[in-house]
C-alpha cells in the first residue's frame, strides 16, 4: 500500500514539561477516562473499567450497544488512542526507546484482540474514524522507530479502518456530528493512500460530503444546528482540522467552506464569557479529535488561537488562548504576524 509521507503535524518537537509528565503516567498505566482516573496492569480493550462489564468479542452487528448499569463510552474513549500524541511527543522530545515500545505494545495487543469488525470498539463509524486520525498521527511520529512489518501489519488496519468506515456510513436525516466525524476520518485516510485508486475516491467522496454538509448543518452565521455549546466546538474542530489537512496537501475546498468556519469560531468569540469558559447551554459532551486542547471542555480558547492564524483574526488572538501544541497545527511566525484586536463585546443575538 503506498502512502503519503508528508506529516498532518508541522512540528513533533515540541518541548512541554507537562506533556512529557501526562507520558510518563502512560507508562506507569494511568489514564484520565471521562473525568475518572484509572490504573491499569493490561488493558481489557473491551471493558467498562467503571462498571467491570465486559463486551463480547462478537461481529459489531451482534452486539447488545448498552448494558445494564455500564457504559460502552469507556472502553471506546481509550480505543481512540488519543495518548499516541502524548506518546509521540514524548518519543520525538527525548528520543527514548520506552515511548516507542510502549506504541508498539498497545497497537499490537490492540490488532490481536480487536479483529476486524469484531467487538465494541467496531460499533460505530465515529469511533473508528477518529481512531484513524489518531493512528495515521502515530505512524509519522514513530515512522522511523519501528520496523517494516510492523508498519505492514499498521497500515493494513488503517486502510481496513477505511473500509468500514467506507462501508458502514452513519446515514440519517440530519447526518449530525457523526456523520460529519465519518466524512472527517475518510477524508485524512483518503490524504494518508492518496497515492491508491481507493484513496483518492475517499477524498473525493469525503470533500464533496462535507462542503455540502457544512451549509446543511451550520446557519450562516455560524451556529452548528445542534444548538449544544460543546458540540459546537466539536464540529467546529472537525471541519477545521479537514480544512487544515487539505491545504497542507494542495486540496483546495471552496470560499464559503473557509467562511462558514470562521462564522463558527467568530459565535465561539461571542458566546465565550468574560470568565473565559463557555455557559452550559444544550447537551454536554466532552468530544474531542486530537488530544492537543484545554482539558476544560467548557474552555474553548485554543480554537480561537488556532483560528487567528488561520483566519488571521486579531480578535481571535486576543480572546484567544494560546499554548504550544498548537504549533503542531500552524507555524509560530503565522501566529505572532496577527495583531491583537480587542473588541467591545456586550451581546449579539445568533
Amino acid at each position: 500500500l503506498k502512502i503519503n509521507e508528508t506529516a498532518f503535524f508541522l512540528n513533533t518537537g515540541i518541548r512541554d514539561k507537562e506533556n512529557i509528565k501526562e507520558a510518563e503516567s502512560i507508562l506507569d498505566g494511568k489514564y484520565e477516562i471521562l473525568g475518572k482516573e484509572y490504573t491499569f496492569k493490561k488493558i481489557n480493550w473491551h471493558e467498562d473499567f467503571s462498571s467491570g462489564k465486559i463486551w463480547n468479542k462478537k461481529h459489531f452487528s451482534r452486539l447488545t450497544y448498552d448494558k445494564e448499569g455500564s457504559d460502552k463510552k469507556i472502553p471506546w474513549e481509550l480505543s481512540k488512542f488519543q495518548h499516541i500524541t502524548t506518546l509521540g511527543l514524548a518519543y520525538q522530545h527525548t528520543k527514548e526507546k520506552r515511548y516507542v515500545d510502549e506504541f508498539k505494545e498497545q497497537i499490537e495487543d490492540w490488532i490481536k484482540e480487536n479483529p476486524f469488525e469484531i467487538g465494541i470498539n467496531w460499533v460505530t463509524p465515529m469511533e473508528v474514524a477518529i481512531r484513524s486520525v489518531n493512528w495515521i498521527n502515530g505512524y509519522y511520529f514513530f515512522r522511523d522507530a519501528l520496523p517494516k512489518e510492523f508498519w505492514r501489519k499498521y497500515i493494513t488496519q488503517l486502510y481496513l479502518h477505511g473500509k468500514f468506515i467506507e462501508e458502514n456510513i452513519e446515514w440519517s436525516p440530519q447526518k449530525e456530528n457523526h456523520y460529519l466525524s465519518d466524512m472527517m476520518g475518510l477524508f485524512f485516510l483518503g490524504i494518508f493512500f492518496k497515492h491508491t485508486r481507493k484513496g483518492k475516491q475517499w477524498i473525493q467522496f469525503a470533500k464533496k460530503e462535507l462542503e455540502k454538509e457544512i451549509l446543511h448543518q451550520v446557519s450562516k452565521d455560524g451556529v452548528d444546528y445542534e444548538a449544544s455549546l460543546n458540540y459546537h466546538r466539536l464540529v467546529t474542530e472537525l471541519f477545521l482540522l479537514t480544512y487544515i489537512n487539505g491545504q497542507r496537501n494542495n486540496i483546495s475546498f471552496s470560499e464559503e467552506f473557509a467562511k462558514r468556519i470562521e462564522k463558527m469560531c467568530e459565535f465561539i468569540l461571542w458566546y465565550t464569557t468574560p470568565t473565559g469558559y463557555a455557559p452550559s447551554i444544550g447537551d454536554t459532551d466532552n468530544g474531542r479529535i486530537l488530544s492537543i486542547w484545554n482539558k476544560d471542555v467548557n474552555d474553548h480558547r485554543d480554537i480561537l488561537a488556532l483560528a487567528s492564524a488561520i483566519f488571521h483574526r486579531g480578535d481571535f488572538k486576543a480572546y484567544g488562548t494560546f499554548h504550544n501544541k498548537l504549533l503542531l497545527l500552524i507555524k509560530k511566525q503565522q501566529y505572532d504576524a496577527v495583531s491583537e484586536r480587542k473588541t467591545t463585546i456586550y451581546s449579539r443575538a445568533f
